[in-house]
């Protein structure tokens, strides 16, 4: 989803580069818009890299090159229309991803290695088409952002040189151009919507479901790094009851000193397991239920259904609400 070849597939994804016919050729072009460059390099026997600067946070502009909704729109069918749409998981590490033709067929399809929102995709892409495809590459995508400009980069690895070199044979460069314009156009015609960020909101619903299912994953693999990347700085953390975790914990570092600190009470060692039942988003805000397994120091199972309401802004959480079985809590945790 993040690539195609030529105009036989014309699949909806921003990682494949247009290059020129020489390898190790590079060249840089600059757009109407200012500071906005294209520039595309062919590097060794199978490499290919694309370099686009986008006027916009990286939030937006990863949000369009791996949001479903956007893609089709990025790469037109020959009559204009959306060619394609995007089925199965963009933002799951081994998730599986396609993209299908208006009759069905598969197009493209690709396996997430890594994602990080909003910093980096590792995924493989496997193009169906004409000779010699189907044919497998691996495309890098790295997100960096400096003055609210984002530098959009991607290293695509092709099996072999065959294919690297039939690919440069394709209009590649004008494609790749179009698209990128194309993610331009949305940026201007719907700067409140487009992409991640969204007037009053923060994210698109699609984003802000991401950015919780995300946080919930480094949760529970106590990846402190992680869910310090997806919680501002100032938000605010609710326990409701009247444990002594219970109240309002305001700011970052409270939140992890006071409601993360009972890690402390918990062998994590031990098997544990976190099952998300629901993941419901709408606007600018994502209510979750989840089941978590763990064993407390004490010796004691902690088998706990949670509710859990996020609010988000700015791809950053604000504010949760947490609703739990307090009596449990407190028997097996604080008891």
């Amino acid at each position: 989803m993040y690539m195609h070849f030529d105009r036989w597939v014309q699949v909806a994804v921003l990682a494949l580069a247009a290059v020129s016919s020489a390898p190790g050729m590079a060249r840089e072009v600059a757009s109407t818009q200012t500071d906005t460059v294209f520039s595309f390099n062919v590097n060794g026997d199978r490499e290919v890299t694309i370099t686009r600067v986008f006027e916009a946070p990286r939030e937006r502009i990863f949000d369009i090159m791996t949001n479903f909704d956007t893609l089709g729109s990025l790469y037109p069918a020959e009559n204009g229309s959306a060619g394609f749409t995007a089925e199965g998981e963009s933002d799951t590490v081994g998730g599986e991803w396609r993209l299908v033709d208006a009759t069905g067929k598969v197009a493209m399809r690709g396996v997430i290695r890594e994602f990080v929102r909003p910093e980096r995709v590792v995924t493989t892409e496997w193009t169906m088409g004409a000779p010699p495809y189907p044919t497998e590459v691996l495309a890098t995508l790295v997100f960096t952002e400096h003055e609210r400009k984002t530098r959009f980069v991607a290293t695509v690895q092709f099996e072999s040189r065959m294919a690297r070199d039939i690919a440069i044979k394709s209009d590649l460069e004008g494609i790749e151009r179009e698209a990128y314009n194309r993610v331009d156009n949305l940026l201007a015609s719907a700067p409140a919507t487009a992409g991640v960020r969204r007037e009053g909101t923060g994210t698109t619903t699609d984003g802000n479901r991401r950015v919780v299912k995300e946080f919930l994953q480094a949760m529970m693999g106590a990846d402190e790094p992680e869910m310090r990347k997806r919680l501002s700085a100032d938000a605010t953390w609710t326990v409701w009851g009247t444990l002594p975790v219970s109240g309002v914990h305001r700011g970052r570092e409270a939140i992890f000193r006071d409601v993360f600190g009972l890690n402390d009470r918990f062998d994590l060692d031990a098997p544990s397991s976190l099952d998300i039942t629901k993941l419901i988003a709408e606007e600018s805000s994502v209510a979750t239920e989840f089941h978590l397994v763990a064993m407390a120091k004490n010796g004691k199972r902690y088998d706990m259904h949670y509710a859990l309401v996020f609010d988000l802004r700015d791809g950053l959480i604000v504010a949760v609400r947490e609703y739990v079985d307090t009596m449990h809590m407190k028997e097996v945790v604080f008891d």
